[in-house]
């Protein structure tokens, strides 16, 4: 069997031809995969199962097998000859490859195949897969006349009842298909002959490690090449600081200051009414509230309750929490008013309330993006993460179970199906994790603003 090659296997082997050997002569050594991604191989699982009804009663060829394989390709080349119209998970050998498709429909004219994918659209690996499947069913002899991507149309908006139909959109890529025909033979020839033979390829790690996607051999490679010891960059910490343009910048400023942040959850299929597929959905944010200088900092929060559509009881939330007048700082002014935006036109009774908060926003990345506030050991980037270890060094997140948004994204989605203990554990990671982003843009703002040369408006 080692030397049958699946399109996944195919895909490795482009990524990196060691990845390829490695998954088939030492997949023991391959790195265990985490929660978070077993969780992205169950969703794209789930939404190959969902994507099913948008061909209604089809026979699923892989039947009750873990996975396809050759009784998979047995049965669909029966229910070819018995003429069955819709085919799921339908198996076809070639060139000592096998591949499955996950909705095989016959024509008039051929047969259409459709790839799913848990995607907002037709990616440049997409047509790659494709092109494997193509060349394998086409060597198999099956007449294939088109090749789609079946993937969720983003302007679909969940209102009622799922609509399959509407859910997902069939992107065309047959002409991407037919022209990648010639690389896949070649590197079926190179792939096959790598396998015959049977050695490890001498492959240094690389950029090839993480892309398309993470290699699951990361760690085996590390132990058997451990990199070189870099000599240790001493970055200077000084700060610069550009007065007359800091000035300026708060000098636009008027309080109360509101130091806020989002932290957001997305469902490839919609799960909240007036949400679309992967819609950044507002669950949580952190506040805190300065009324002037010499006022006392406040804090409030907010998180949503698991299971509840979480947006109109964060708006509610927000109303009691933010008054009518001052600056509203954020770190990154693009994301805050996307999903302000976004909340004002799914809950249109609350449009004006948060129209005027987004008329208040003020970008506090803005002096460390145009280099008014700068400093070598920011490493060029103006991320919180890198500008917070400099300006404040006894802040950090490093200390926090939950250090960075993508995290606090998956264990929301799961925060549901945790027992009682777990689930009010992680929501008080949540809430620690949040508040830090606020708070590291309070302490950042005390060290900008310390300087007597400049007022805000009162």
């Amino acid at each position: 069997m080692n030397k049958m090659l699946s399109k996944s296997t195919f895909m490795h082997g482009c990524q990196c031809p060691k990845r390829l050997f490695l998954h088939k002569f030492k997949s023991k050594e391959a790195d265990p995969y985490d929660e978070q991604a077993m969780q992205v191989f169950q969703r794209g699982t789930d939404t190959g199962v969902l994507a099913q009804q948008y061909f209604p009663g089809g026979v699923d060829a892989q039947s009750t097998d873990p996975y396809p394989g050759f009784e998979s390709a047995k049965r669909t080349a029966a229910h070819i000859q018995s003429g069955e119209e819709v085919i799921y998970e339908a198996t076809f050998i070639h060139d000592d490859t096998l591949v499955a498709v996950d909705i095989l429909v016959k024509t008039s004219e051929g047969y259409d195949v459709y790839e799913v994918k848990s995607t907002n659209g037709a990616k440049s690996q997409h047509v790659q897969d494709g092109a494997v499947q193509y060349y394998v069913l086409k060597g198999a002899g099956l007449d294939v006349r088109k090749f789609y991507i079946l993937h969720f149309d983003p302007r679909y908006v969940l209102r009622g009842e799922l609509d399959i139909q509407g859910l997902f959109k069939a992107t065309d890529i047959t002409e991407g298909v037919l022209e990648n025909q010639k690389w896949v033979a070649d590197n079926l020839t190179e792939f096959h002959g790598l396998l015959a033979w049977g050695q490890e390829p001498d492959i240094a790690m690389g950029k090839q490690c993480d892309k398309p996607y993470p290699c699951n051999f990361k760690g085996y490679c590390s132990r058997l090449n451990p990199p070189e010891p870099e000599e240790e960059v001493v970055l200077d910490t000084t700060i610069d600081l550009n007065q007359d343009k800091l000035n300026s910048f708060q000098s636009k400023l008027s309080y109360p200051l509101y130091f806020f942040d989002f932290e957001t959850v997305m469902f490839g299929v919609p799960v909240y009414q007036e949400s679309s597929p992967y819609q950044q959905i507002p669950f949580q944010y952190s506040l805190h509230v300065l009324e002037h200088p010499e006022a006392e900092m406040r804090h409030y929060e907010f998180l949503a309750e698991p299971g509840i559509e979480p947006r109109e009881n964060l708006i509610h939330a927000l109303k009691s929490h933010i008054g009518a007048t001052g600056s509203i700082l954020v770190w990154y002014q693009s994301f805050e008013e996307g999903r302000l935006r976004e909340l004002a036109r799914d809950f249109p009774q609350h449009a004006d309330f948060l129209e005027q908060i987004i008329q208040r926003l003020d970008d506090l990345i803005i002096p460390f993006k145009q280099g008014w506030v700068s400093s070598e050991a920011f490493g060029g980037s103006s991320s919180i993460k890198n500008v917070l270890p400099v300006m404040v060094p006894e802040l950090s997140y490093q200390e926090l179970t939950i250090q960075e948004g993508g995290t606090a994204s998956f264990v929301f989605s799961q925060l549901a199906f945790m027992p009682k203990a777990l689930q009010e554990q992680t929501r008080a990671d949540l809430l620690a994790y949040c508040r830090l982003d606020t708070l590291a843009m309070v302490k950042i703002w005390e060290k900008i603003s310390s300087s007597d040369k400049f007022s805000i408006k009162g």
